[in-house]
């Protein structure tokens, strides 16, 4: 029986004081996002996927950082698919 890994690259939530960070944290630029920063990114990333590139970056931002005061110990993503995912 042959044994086969599949290693995947995976952004897991840690919490501290009950707030949403990224594991490994996010660097842009050289720049190592704050936890508000990085889930506003990821966020985006993720609902410019969803909107296959035809999401307006003015909207996404406003939406990103009014979630992130309801939302910030969750992870982006799931908000991001639960909010605009198929089905919605």
């Amino acid at each position: 029986m042959k044994l086969i890994l599949i290693v995947l690259k995976v952004r897991f939530v840690s919490y501290a004081g009950g707030m949403w960070e990224p594991h490994p944290p996010i660097v842009r630029h050289g720049i190592t996002l704050t936890p508000r920063a990085a889930w506003v990114h990821l966020f985006r990333q993720e609902w410019v996927r969803l909107a296959e590139g035809l999401a307006d970056d003015e909207s996404v931002l406003e939406v990103a950082a009014e979630l992130y005061e309801k939302e910030g110990e969750r992870d982006p993503v799931e908000v991001a698919l639960e909010l605009f995912g198929p089905g919605r």
